[in-house]
């Protein structure tokens, strides 16, 4: 009954050239769903030697890439993994649910070990005790043993470049500390080690010393820490203790033992403890689900078998009818095969996707019975009798159909990509769309209506994604990377003009051509029955892409991502910023203070590789509860002092322009004066509001026409908005004549408000509070968008609309050409700005820069530095 177990214990035995008697103690075996609920367990650290221990779903990540693992092409590279579909899935499931138990509950907060609780009370502790931030110590460890070693981990992977002593009686042993590999992982750039000849010399210059010896007896007395000008931090992690009693009574010295760190560890593992419940629901009902899914299994053999039996009836019918097709080319020959199968697709869909329900036990397992004796199968169980979708693909939508394959339609790349494709039974219905095969709302009352037309979409295959796009009334679409053909009565709809999707204009359905001189163009039909054609307006396209390569989680990414925002904090983020964001996120929370800056840093401690990834990217917003303690404020800061930092580094402070656009976010450049200096001069001047040399600076300006067309219709863009929290260069050019006028809607901008100030900082934090729905559904925030962050920051919205004047910003003014020339405008739309009103029907001409930032230089990560890896 239990071979797979005996194979397994026969490996072990052979391996350890132990028998069974002195190996069996030290094994144990589950199966079944025993197993299952022991590996979700495990992944969640419920069964782990600390409780809620992370380390160890990085082993079951590692054991499902085992599993999975293909092989190599030569024979003796060949290490291919054993686990079938099961075993895979399970693992997936243990990986997710671990996931989602250490998110939904807090059995993995808060230190759980002297070492780590020492570096914990420090953090907590610097700012109250010794003035100044964790990160701006200098920090002495007295020893180096085990003790020690763990304690510097924890202590790097906080701050990894903090200036560090390892003081030992042996300099090399010190040295071999230091180097060891996880250590180097983590931090010690900044660390240096010394004799215990010249500890007290060392204490001197120390604001913290760690204590972890193995001597019997105190090495620090009171009178060794008398007479200190500035504050000192002891924190005493060794038993027997290494600080002799009364230093605690030492003016400037504050004293702290393994006593004081026992309390914090174990207050830490109650609370991890009183998680557990909480763990094992979640736990049970995953459980329940995979059971369910396993069961769901049973019908896949019965499954392949009928398809084989459908095949086999559909040739033969076919065969038989063949005399009377003699006359069809192949083409009509084809369309009659495609046919046939799309009948038996159709016919037998609905036994495919009621196998797939979620349903209790028993009911599955009467589904599998009745499909069996119903049409007499024998199980097929031959993977190359299915389909290419249900053995690739077992997890994706549709697996039991066969694939489509749509062509990228641009064809810019030498090797595009191809989203395959298949027909769901329903339809992709008007107010759904599909993402990562799952349905999720977006305009809810609209689908019985477009259930009724026939109309159906594909649902994508898990390599792509479907969004939504708007398309402002000025704008004539671009061509799509890949766009999603409608389907009707199971073919992809086209007209005379070629493939069609679907566009949605004011309430309206209609259909936009994919392909062809007539691309993107929309037509619908009226409430009144009339027929429009638009070339271009507020209607949504519905368009697939590749979807986004997975974040490599890992602990070491995490690690080296959590060292990388913690670089960047320290080099950047002086005590007047630190300062400036608890005020401002103190002041939104009805003046409540205690540490903000401190907790906030605690609570990136705990995010996973992907949320770090996503924080250090040029993503406009990251919606994440650390919002409420300023994690916005924090990254819209980090990115503005790291790019006035690398203006300085490159040199570009010394060009003429600086300071005006330091000042004001905005230049006005005639570029026919000879003063400008020509193409290089505004390559120039692109430098220098960017940061960079030649990153994202073009080689050749390749300017676009842009025209405007002033609408009766509201404009989103006449409200006042920011277009990211990072700073961010748009330019155009104006000529004049024709020129803009201000019955043409020109672009209104708010001088100064591109800067981070105190004003503008309360506004983001406002409109930045989970759940944050503007801030998610609108890339921009908008001065009207959310009415807490109006009322939040009363002052810079009457700035900015010229009622109050104040340094933050400017009234907003229209920004127009220089007379009889052409005018170079180049403005960073990180500040407020709109596009002013204007007369219907009026038209505004420009040009726009070329490129991959509608009109501006190329978005690039604001928190970039040359050192970077790949991940940033």
């Amino acid at each position: 009954k239990y071979s797979a177990i005996d194979c397994v214990n026969e490996f072990l035995r052979e391996q350890s050239g132990l028998s069974s008697e002195e190996l069996d103690p030290y094994l144990f075996n589950y199966s079944g769903h025993d197993a299952i609920n022991h590996l979700f367990e495990v992944s969640s650290g419920l069964d782990s030697l600390v409780l809620g221990e992370a380390q160890i779903l990085a082993q079951v990540k590692a054991c499902h890439e085992h599993c999975i693992a293909k092989g190599g092409p030569e024979e003796e590279e060949k290490v291919q993994g054993a686990g079938g579909k099961i075993v895979a899935k399970m693992l997936n499931a243990g990986i997710r649910i671990g996931k989602q138990v250490r998110t939904r509950t807090k059995i993995g907060k808060g230190s759980v070990s002297v070492s780590s609780a020492a570096v914990e009370l420090m953090m907590s502790r610097s700012m109250q005790d010794l003035r100044k931030p964790a990160s701006k110590v200098h920090v002495g460890v007295i020893g180096a043993g085990k003790m020690s070693r763990l304690l510097l981990l924890a202590l790097f992977s906080k701050h990894p470049d903090i200036k560090v002593t390892l003081v030992n009686r042996s300099v090399d042993k010190a040295e071999a500390v230091l180097e060891d590999e996880l250590v180097k992982a983590r931090g010690g750039s900044n660390a240096s080690v010394a004799s215990t000849d010249d500890m007290f010399d060392v204490m001197k210059e120390c604001d913290v010393v760690f204590t972890a010896t193995g001597s019997e007896v105190p090495i620090i007395h009171p009178e060794n820490v008398e007479g200190r000008q500035r504050p000192l931090m002891l924190v005493d992690i060794s038993v027997p203790l290494n600080v002799a009693k009364g230093c605690e009574d030492v003016e400037n010295v504050f004293s702290y033992s393994v006593d004081d760190l026992q309390k914090v560890v174990q207050a830490n593992a109650q609370k991890r403890q009183a998680e557990v419940e909480k763990a094992k629901k979640i736990i049970s009902t995953e459980v329940g689900k995979f059971k369910v899914w396993q069961a769901s299994q049973g019908a896949v053999p019965y499954l392949a078998a009928l398809q084989v039996m459908a095949e086999n009836v559909r040739k033969m019918e076919t065969d038989n009818l063949s005399h009377k097709l003699k006359g069809l080319d192949e083409r009509e020959r084809a369309a009659v095969d495609k046919l046939t199968r799309h009948i038996v697709d159709q016919i037998f869909r609905p036994i495919y996707y009621s196998m797939k329900e979620d349903e209790a036990m028993e009911a599955k397992k009467d589904k599998i019975w009745a499909l069996k004796s119903m049409f007499k199968l024998d199980p097929v169980y031959k993977r190359g009798i299915l389909t290419e979708a249900l053995v690739d693909n077992s997890d994706a939508g549709d697996v039991f159909l066969e694939p489509a394959t749509f062509l990228r339609i641009e064809g810019d790349s030498p090797a595009p990509l191809l989203c395959r494709q298949a027909v769901t039974p329903d339809g992709f219905r008007w107010g759904y769309r599909a993402g990562n095969g799952t349905f999720i709302s977006v305009v809810g009352g609209e689908k019985g209506q477009m259930a009724e037309r026939g109309l159906q979409f594909p649902t994508l295959h898990p390599d792509c994604d479907v969004w939504w796009r708007e398309v402002s009334e000025d704008v004539i679409p671009p061509t799509p990377e890949l766009s999603m053909p409608v389907w009707q009565d199971g073919k992809a709809l086209t007209v005379d003009a070629g493939l069609v999707g679907l566009c949605f204009v004011s309430g309206v359905m209609g259909y936009i051509l994919l392909e062809g001189p007539e691309m993107g163009k929309c037509h619908f039909v009226t409430e009144e029955g009339q027929p429009k054609v638009l070339a271009g307006g507020l209607f949504h396209i519905l368009q697939a892409r590749p979807k986004e390569a997975p974040c490599a989680e890992g602990v070491l990414t995490a690690e080296r991502l959590r060292r990388d925002l913690h670089v960047r904090i320290d080099r950047f983020l002086g005590d007047p910023d630190r300062a400036l964001l608890e005020r401002v996120v103190s002041a939104g929370s009805d003046g409540a203070t205690g540490g903000i800056f401190t907790r906030l840093l605690e609570g990136l401690e705990a995010l996973d590789a992907c949320q770090l990834l996503e924080v250090l990217s040029a993503s406009r917003f990251v919606p994440h509860k650390l919002n409420m303690l300023g994690l916005h404020l924090l990254r819209s800061l980090l990115a503005e002092r790291m790019a006035d930092a690398r203006a300085v580094a490159k040199g570009h402070t010394s060009h003429p322009d600086f300071s005006a656009w330091r000042r004001d976010g905005l230049l006005i450049k005639d570029l026919d004066d000879p003063a400008l200096g020509g193409d290089e001069g505004v390559r120039q001047l692109l430098r220098m509001v960017s940061g960079e040399d030649t990153l994202g600076i073009p080689e050749l300006l390749n300017w676009q026409p842009r025209n405007v067309t002033v609408q009766e219709t509201p404009d989103p863009q006449q409200q006042f908005h920011i277009d990211t929290f990072a700073p961010i260069v748009k330019v155009w050019v104006f000529h004049d004549p024709p020129g803009v006028n201000l019955s043409q809607g020109p672009l209104l901008f708010s001088r100064r408000s591109h800067r981070n100030s105190e004003a503008k900082l309360r506004w983001m934090h406002a409109y930045a509070q989970p759940p944050a729905l503007e801030a998610q559904g609108e890339p921009s925030f908008r001065l009207r968008g959310c009415a807490a962050a109006t009322e939040a920051a009363l002052d810079f919205v009457e700035a900015v609309e010229g009622k109050l004047d104040m340094e933050a910003a400017a009234a907003a003014a229209p920004v127009l050409p220089l007379p009889n020339t052409r005018t170079l405008v180049v403005a960073d739309t990180s500040a407020l700005h709109a596009r002013g009103p204007g007369l219907p029907g009026q038209v505004r001409q420009s040009w726009r820069l070329s490129g991959d930032n509608d009109g501006g230089l190329k978005r690039l990560n604001p928190y970039r530095l040359e050192e970077d890896h790949e991940e940033l």
